[in-house]
């Protein structure tokens, strides 16, 4: 499970080594991909060494997945999300948070969409 960043830390994590599901609220396609976009003048493709390409690594995941994005999402655009979400295998889930930004990552509402896609998968 990883939020924003940490979506990018858990997909090379679940991309490496066998896990049971994956939850990933508020995913970029790449760090590099989002900082060209906050940063259109710089050369960032030859600035950054960590890249975090998450765009690379979904079709390696082997696990159930839950995408969570909000749709007004001024950090890491809602597109970044649908991005992801498509080069993934199956099974898989994406889930709009609806009109709301990054702040929803905070939100009850958030975490129980998660937690209610793992009880499905793993029900006690």
């Amino acid at each position: 499970m990883g939020e924003s960043l940490g979506a990018a830390v858990a997909v090379q994590l679940a991309a490496r080594a066998p896990v049971g599901a994956v939850v990933l609220e508020s995913p970029f396609t790449a760090a590099v991909d989002l900082a060209a976009e906050f940063y259109p003048w710089a050369p960032v493709q030859l600035l950054m060494r960590d890249r975090f390409r998450s765009r690379d690594l979904m079709a390696a995941i082997d696990a159930p997945l839950l995408v969570l994005h909000g749709e007004r999402d001024k950090v890491i655009s809602y597109l970044h999300g649908r991005a992801l979400f498509r080069l993934a295998r199956e099974p898989k889930t994406f889930l709009s948070l609806g009109p709301v930004g990054h702040e929803a990552l905070s939100e009850p509402a958030t975490w129980t969409a998660g937690a209610d896609f793992l009880d499905g998968l793993f029900p006690p």
